[in-house]
């Protein structure tokens, strides 16, 4: 018995629900192709130029009165130098006297000779390289000579690598070159080779975990300052680290920045992205928790007031107008709208209070009008576009966007965060990899040293350097003594006394 035939129509309709398939599916792979040339041959920077949209109309100013260019003897006028910045006070100046030839300090004219005026100043920034020099510690012996049963020495500078050959300054310079201008230990041991000393990348190596019994407490003074603080900003980085079961081959951890607007940063090493990273980090936290909305840090337990990141949601719309997608265009405008906000915050420097006025009176409504344009874009879109995928992220994360708006201390964005992870991926590009699961940890502590020293002002070196010279006998109950920001403020202080 044969079925029953299909119908013309219904073929035409199964022709063309084929054909519509086919037809998504080819715009979503033609705007995945155009967004990975991008990612590859496109500027990164997310900026819009151009845009009279962006700015107030209130706020506009007087169109400014044309300029009439001015010619003088043939030639247009050229604007005058503004001159060279001065040279900073607190560096040492070394005169050199450039005398005049005695036929010179005659007069061409009348033979007479010249009287000495105020000297022509001509000024020069050098430098002197740094040098490898050795320190002899010469400690007294003595031993009686009437029993010959006592000798008595003057005990050894304390120092944090026991019997160990480099000084505190040299230290300093190895972990400074390491995580602050991302040198490998690799080229340190080639540069300390031209200057004629043999210190190899194994010995350098062995030299940071050392370092790190003892700065380890730093960092650990830190993260209690931080937990304790009832603000914290979190992001991730993926971190290449050596396997040495399978040879040239890595795994894929992760290194989780946690840290607090104008405070510490304070690095965690952790071998993969699980929730186990944020959830053992952030371990009785309770406060604010701002992040990018990964799904980890929804596991964080107890009194945690999640707050989303705004340059986030902004990043996906401006990526779908990137692509071409004119939509996103107005969205994007609107975000930066509120980013205006808060640089004005920012420029008349208000405090948390007046912050929290400040967006009550001029970014909540703002955030209603963006709330309802996403709203009325999402259904007009596809679902797995870029353009869908921002909208559906955006309202996804609203809930927790819009705390931004009760407290003053929370930052629209985590931008802040991010910023610290940035001389990571520089990093990685000269380092490129973490040698062992237990370098992973090691590495991190000094990452958030060098990270909250930036913050704070403070120059690495000389902070590494009077660290390591008097880490060893440091009191452990006032270890928090010895954090970048009480250094800077014990500097501060001193230099105010002096």
């Amino acid at each position: 018995m044969q079925g029953v035939g299909i119908t013309t129509e219904e073929k035409l309709a199964e022709l063309q629900a084929e054909n519509d398939r086919l037809r998504i599916e080819h715009r979503l792979l033609s705007e995945q192709v155009a967004y990975l040339k991008q990612q590859l041959f496109g500027p990164k920077r997310e900026r819009l130029i151009d845009h009279p949209e962006l700015f107030e109309r209130e706020a506009e100013a007087p169109a400014p009165e044309p300029v009439v260019e001015t010619k003088v003897a043939g030639h247009n006028r050229k604007r005058r130098h503004p001159g060279r910045n001065p040279f900073p006070e607190h560096l040492p100046r070394e005169i050199v006297e450039i005398p005049l030839s005695e036929e010179e300090r005659i007069c061409s004219q009348c033979g007479s000779g010249k009287a000495a005026l105020t000297p022509e100043v001509t000024k020069e920034l050098e430098r002197v390289p740094s040098h490898l020099f050795v320190r002899e510690y010469h400690r007294e012996k003595c031993a009686c000579r009437a029993c010959g049963g006592e000798i008595t020495t003057a005990p050894a500078p304390s120092r944090p690598i026991e019997k160990g050959i480099a000084g505190p300054a040299l230290m300093a310079q190895v972990v400074s070159d390491k995580f602050c201008e991302h040198l490998p230990l690799y080229r340190q041991e080639q540069r300390f080779k031209r200057e004629g000393v043999k210190l190899s990348r194994q010995t350098l190596c062995g030299w940071l975990p050392q370092l790190d019994r003892y700065t380890g407490h730093i960092v650990r003074a830190m993260k209690k300052d931080l937990l304790e603080g009832g603000y914290i900003q979190a992001d991730e980085t993926p971190i290449l680290v050596q396997d040495p079961r399978t040879r040239g081959k890595h795994h894929r951890g992760f290194i989780w920045p946690y840290g607090r607007p104008h405070g510490p940063v304070v690095f965690d090493f952790r071998m993969n992205r699980a929730r186990a990273g944020p959830v053992g980090f952030l371990k009785d936290y309770e406060g604010i928790l701002q992040h990018d909305g990964y799904q980890a840090y929804g596991h964080v337990r107890g009194e945690v007031v999640h707050v989303a990141c705004m340059a986030h949601i902004r990043r996906k719309f401006f990526e779908a107008k990137r692509l071409g997608e004119e939509r996103a265009l107005k969205v994007v405008l609107a975000i930066d709208r509120l980013f205006k906000i808060e640089r004005l915050a920012c420029a008349q420097k208000m405090t948390h209070p007046q912050r929290h006025a400040l967006r009550k009176q001029r970014s909540r409504q703002r955030m209603d009008l963006l709330k309802r344009r996403i709203e009325k874009l999402l259904p007009e879109v596809l679902p797995k576009s870029k353009l869908g995928k921002a909208c559906t992220y955006a309202l996804g994360q609203w809930p927790n966007m819009v705390n931004y708006l009760e407290d003053g201390r929370i930052e629209i964005s985590n931008n802040l965060c991010e910023n610290s992870i940035r001389p990571i991926a520089v990093g990685r590009k000269n380092w490129q990899q973490i040698g062992s699961e237990a370098a992973g940890p090691v590495a991190a502590n000094f990452m958030s040293l060098v990270e909250t020293c930036k913050r704070y002002g403070v120059d690495p070196p000389a902070y590494f350097t009077d660290i390591f010279s008097r880490i060893a006998d440091h009191p452990i109950n006032r270890i928090e003594e010895l954090t970048p920001y009480a250094w800077a403020e014990a500097k501060r202080e001193a230099d105010l006394s002096t």
